[in-house]
């Protein structure tokens, strides 16, 4: 089995969204299985994200607009679904 992808969206930064599924114009190959945490609204807290962090949990940004907690997880399923599933 292909390893996991282990991520959580952050308003505090991190990699793009965008960057873990595609590498320029090209697809990134897709992983076994993906886990994408998102947080409360107001964001997760400091000691949240350094937990999620020591369990291999990388924080990616759906970019520099902000967007509701129900819409980031849509946002986030969305993109993972369309280029890894497609």
């Amino acid at each position: 089995e292909a390893p996991g992808e282990k991520i959580f969206l952050s308003e505090n930064g991190g990699v793009l969204l965008r960057e873990i599924l595609m590498d320029g114009r090209k697809r990134i190959p897709r992983p076994g299985r993906v886990t994408l945490l998102t947080g409360p609204e107001g964001g997760w807290a400091p000691d949240e994200e350094k937990t999620l962090a020591g369990l291999g949990f990388r924080p990616v940004s759906l970019g520099r607009t902000i967007v509701r907690a129900e819409t980031a997880a849509v946002c986030g399923v969305g993109m993972i679904s369309h280029f890894w599933n497609g």
